[in-house]
């Protein structure tokens, strides 16, 4: 999906003799590739369509864990990421796990530390003197804004 919010899905074809899958609907496109069965770009779609409440980056870990949680890639997964870029020219969210064993439950893991402070890295860089990460989160959660 570009900045245009033009959308398009290529799965292609199968792959080492696993199919490759896709969803395409408005502002999303599910692509797997590799993976055990249509089940996991199923629940990936469905989960990020149930979704519309939530930040993007949760909607989008959702629908990794989804995936995971349908079978995801028959021989596991080693790495996975999460880069969500929004309106400024830095990343609002860039996560990554390499060379791990669980590296979907390693996102969510870095995901929740990380996902409260958003706001606070979308704040930082126009007002130098916000305080610390931690004294802001701490402020946020007395406040009732966590």
């Amino acid at each position: 999906m570009d900045s245009t919010f033009a959308a398009l899905c290529r799965a292609g074809f199968e792959e080492f003799g696993y199919p490759r899958l896709g969803h395409l609907d408005r502002n999303v496109v599910v692509a797997a590739n590799a993976v055990v069965s249509e089940k996991v770009a199923d629940a990936m779609f469905g989960v990020f369509q149930a979704g519309a409440d939530l930040a993007l980056w949760e909607r989008l870990l959702r629908a990794l864990e989804a995936g995971k949680a349908a079978g995801g890639q028959p021989n596991g997964e080693i790495s996975g990421g999460l880069l969500v870029v929004d309106r400024e020219p830095y990343a609002t969210v860039d996560l990554r796990v390499d060379l791990h064993p669980e590296p979907v439950a390693g996102l969510r893991r870095l995901a929740d530390t990380y996902f409260p402070l958003v706001p606070y890295y979308n704040l930082r860089p126009r007002d130098p003197n916000v305080p610390s990460a931690a004294e802001w989160l701490a402020t946020q959660r007395r406040r009732g804004g966590d």
